[in-house]
């Protein structure tokens, strides 16, 4: 609920998405303050090359004895408040995922409501106005503000959008891409002009770029009236696009309803060279990240596992299988160029042996016999790589244990870097690596039973080499063995990967250890929305995520809290716990803060990480997959998936 004496809500956020990677973004109170807010962000080549076509509209309402009303609002350079003033009349803001709809109370007594919604499969929307009691006759003006511009970028230069016109529609057109509007009424009428010194304070927080100039295209005016109180505007950009893949019926039982429209904002079409039967694949998080392999594989048993969308994870799992190079799934794919993939990881291909054997299991078994499955196919490529030493970075030693690393990547998920180096080094011997490699080749095991034998024996060197990880003086396990004056030295910092040795199918380590390393993670780590990176105690350690670059990326994984990790934590709760009433208790009890969190940041989504430090204010990505994901599947009544003791 908004009120007329309310400071402006920027810090609210909003999310719809259209299955294609393209989105639609903005604040509360309708001002943009980030370089990806807009009414329209399209994907050229789902779910990449994603375009700002349509970046706002400047809108007003006229009603006899009341003169013009303005309902949007901007920023503009050294502006300390919005203009025009649209956000003081503002009633009421509400989303549900589906559309976006403002409320605004004009002097008269007339509310007037616009309504955004997004065409699913297509990069188009529509923007619909509707006066509620309306009087005689109110004159509405609405006037586009235009970009066509990669949704990465700042449009500094006022130039290059050509603009045609003719009756109700409005064409412009950038660099190959189209944006065409049409009106329910009315027509476009009056020049054009570029409006300066957009300001978006987010970009200005985070040390980036944050002013543009944008196109305001001509104008339309109607009238509402009792008998048409009505008007829309619709908006595509380019032609053609492939359809999404069909979703299936959810299955989610037994939790906020909210998690299940959270979770389909994630699952989108890749377009491929067939484009009436496209591939599906899973953003990494919105408005800025693509598909990127390891969020996708840890994301994918809560987003369609949970949800009963079986094939469409099969769909996933394929478009990742047919790009392996070298045992390695990609990383992630060019947001630019739907054709380049990145390699640069090491742990994204051993949970993508997890992700299938998740799947094998949902389904109740292989749906291929093993030796045609290229799901299995492709698992026995990275196993085989991996202990040949084909994958760059990452290979098995001498010891059975996973080594690690290349000068200048960053090749686990505490990947952050600044100026090239690594803020959390971790080449040697990450222990998540060893607990992911032994984990999946016994599970691997189980789905191709005539390799099982050398898989087993594999799996058992990692087992026995596994007590290398094991700090008694801590009672957990080091993070990383490092390789030092020809010994291996473990890194004594308490962090969460340490977790997955407990939380994954299969542990390599003993029950009472078990224990210990969630005693241990519990009371250092443990938040009501996460997971911190680091251990308060430690010097390192970063309380808040905020500032420029450099202080973000310092506290990346230095404190800050993930909640995706919340999912593994509950493994390890229902793993180790006595008594499992007292264990679904814990996990209902410590999952509570993230489902409050659906209510603040970005309305009805999870943020991609919280402020180490209390209150957990929410940071970095506004909408990630993996926290969604984890969530959903922490709750359902058995995470841990049948396994077959070998």
């Amino acid at each position: 609920m908004m009120h007329h004496d309310a400071r402006p809500e920027m810090d609210r956020e909003w999310l719809l998405t259209n299955g294609l990677g393209g989105f639609a973004m903005g604040t509360a109170c309708g001002v943009p303050t980030r370089r990806y807010h807009g009414l329209l962000v399209g994907a050229a080549s789902p779910p990449v090359q994603r375009i700002m076509a349509l970046h706002h509209v400047i809108d007003s309402i006229t009603l006899p004895g009341d003169g013009e009303t303005p309902l949007s609002n901007f920023l503009f350079r050294d502006d300390s408040d919005p203009k025009p003033d649209g956000w003081t009349k503002l009633l009421r803001f509400d989303c549900d995922l589906s559309s976006a709809v403002w409320r605004w109370s004009l002097p008269s007594g007339t509310t007037i409501s616009r309504t955004l919604t997004v065409q699913q499969g297509f990069n188009a929307c529509t923007v619909r106005w509707q006066v509620d009691t309306p009087p005689q006759s109110a004159t509405l003006r609405v006037r586009p503000l235009l970009l066509l511009r990669d949704f990465h970028a700042l449009n500094n230069l006022p130039s290059g959008i050509s603009l045609t016109r003719q009756g109700r529609t409005l064409r412009a057109e950038r660099d190959g891409h189209e944006l065409v509007l049409r009106c329910s009424r009315g027509q476009w009428s009056g020049d054009s002009d570029w409006w300066h010194e957009f300001e978006y304070p987010i970009e200005r927080e985070r040390g980036y770029d944050h002013r543009e100039c944008s196109l305001a295209a001509s104008t339309v005016e109607v009238q509402l009236t009792k008998g048409q109180p009505w008007f829309e505007l619709t908006a595509e950009m380019d032609a053609f696009v492939p359809l999404p893949p069909s979703a299936s019926t959810h299955q989610i039982k037994q939790i906020d309803p909210r998690l299940a429209a959270a979770a389909d904002q994630f699952v989108v079409a890749r377009a491929g060279s067939d484009a009436a039967t496209p591939g599906a694949s899973i953003i990494a998080g919105y408005p800025w990240f693509a598909d990127w392999g390891r969020d996708s594989m840890i994301a994918l048993p809560g987003l369609l596992l949970a949800t009963g969308r079986l094939d469409e994870a099969r769909t996933v799992l394929e478009t990742f299988a047919g790009r392996i190079q070298d045992g390695l799934i990609p990383n992630r794919f060019d947001d630019r160029d739907d054709e380049t993939a990145h390699y640069n990881t090491a742990d994204a291909s051993l949970w993508f042996l997890h992700a299938v054997h998740a799947y094998v299991d949902q389904a109740g078994g292989p749906l291929i016999a093993p030796g045609a499955d290229p799901l299995l196919a492709a698992c026995l490529d990275i196993a085989r790589a991996h202990l040949d030493g084909a994958s760059p970075g990452v290979r098995v030693a001498a010891d059975g244990l996973i080594e690690a690393g290349i000068e200048g990547e960053a090749l686990t998920w505490m990947d952050a870097r600044i100026d090239g180096v690594a803020v959390t080094p971790r080449i040697g011997k990450p222990v998540e690596l060893s607990a992911l490699w032994h984990s999946g080749l016994r599970l691997l095991a189980t789905l191709l039973p005539g390799e099982s034998k050398w898989m087993i024996e594999a799996a058992c060197a990692t087992s026995d080499a596994f007590d290398a990880f094991w700090n008694e003086d801590a009672g957990c396990l080091y993070d990383v063995l490092a390789l030092k004056d020809g010994r291996w030295v473990g890194n004594p910092q308490i962090r969460p990967n340490q977790l997955f040795a407990v939380s994954l199918p299969r542990s390599p380590l003993s029950p009472t250890r078990q224990r210990r390393v969630l005693e241990v993670v519990t009371r250092e780590l443990l938040t009501p929305v996460g997971l911190r990176t680091l251990a308060p105690s430690d010097p390192a350690y970063r309380g808040r995520f905020d500032g420029d670059m450099r202080s973000r990326d310092t506290a990346y994984h230095n404190g800050t809290v993930w909640p995706w990790l919340i999912g593994p934590w509950c493994d390890a709760v229902r793993r180790t716990w006595h008594d499992p009433r007292e264990a679904e208790d814990l996990i209902r009890r410590s999952t509570a803060g993230l489902l409050a969190s659906l209510d603040h940041g970005c309305t009805g989504q999870i943020a991609e990480v919280y402020d180490g430090d209390a209150p957990h204010e929410p940071h970095g990505c506004p909408a990630q997959a993996w926290s969604v994901a984890e969530l959903v599947r922490s709750l359902q009544p058995a995470t841990l998936p049948s396994v077959r003791v070998i």
